[in-house]
């Protein structure tokens, strides 16, 4: 399978990460982004290292009025097809909901295929900082009994088009700020909604110049 590039993890991070700052295009959110790192809080959940937290982000949680977006990574684990140790970002939207914080992960995966445990171990950590219960919805699982995995038709040797979706959904989110007056059923429906026509896009060419496409026109590459 021919891929375009050039890859994200071939562009300078600093590129990747100012690019995510410019696409804050709406006041509607509290943008709680580490202008040093891609992501803004990391779990080494592989190694159970301790997890790192942008100080922006853990004040954020707490304290923020506005709906919080930010960049979360996590483990995937090693990799023998590619002879690497892989780690995955997830665009994060974080929405106070009664008395608790949704957090609406654009992943594409079910977390449990990573571990049983991992969710529920990643709401604990957020729930720390946040002062209050928190809890993750996998924006890849909403109205399915199956997850959709949008990286499927990326090829075994392919991995980093996570920094590219991670980018698509933001600019989704800054571009459509309604969704923030919907309820939480309603969002849920809006994001099974998005996730179906990505997957119509890739489904048609079974291929995974979509999200590269986008990325490179994104980038001015």
């Amino acid at each position: 399978m021919d891929h375009l590039r050039p890859h994200p993890t071939e562009v300078a991070e600093k590129k990747n990460i100012d690019k995510k700052f410019e696409l804050r295009k709406s006041e509607a959110y509290h943008y709680a982004f580490n202008p040093r790192n891609y992501c803004d809080i990391e779990f080494f959940n592989y190694n159970k290292e301790p997890t790192t937290v942008y100080a922006g982000l853990r004040y954020a949680l707490r304290y923020a009025a506005k709906p919080i977006i930010f960049f979360t990574g996590y483990d995937v684990g090693p990799n023998d097809v590619l002879g690497a140790f892989v780690r995955h970002v997830v665009c994060s939207l974080a929405v106070h909901e009664g008395d608790r914080i949704n957090i609406y992960f654009f992943d594409m995966r079910n977390l449990r295929d990573i571990s049983p445990s991992m969710q529920k171990d990643m709401e604990k950590e957020f729930s720390k900082h946040a002062g209050r219960p928190v809890y993750i919805v996998n924006s890849a699982c909403v109205d399915r009994a199956k997850c959709v995995y949008l990286q499927r038709f990326k090829g075994d040797t392919e991995f980093g088009w996570c920094i590219g979706w991670a980018l698509l959904f933001l600019d989704y989110l800054t571009k459509h700020p309604a969704i923030l007056r919907q309820s939480s059923n309603d969002k849920k429906k809006t994001i099974a909604h998005l996730y179906t026509d990505l997957d119509n896009r890739l489904s048609e060419k079974r291929s995974n110049h979509f999200i590269e496409a986008y990325y490179i026109r994104l980038m001015g590459l």
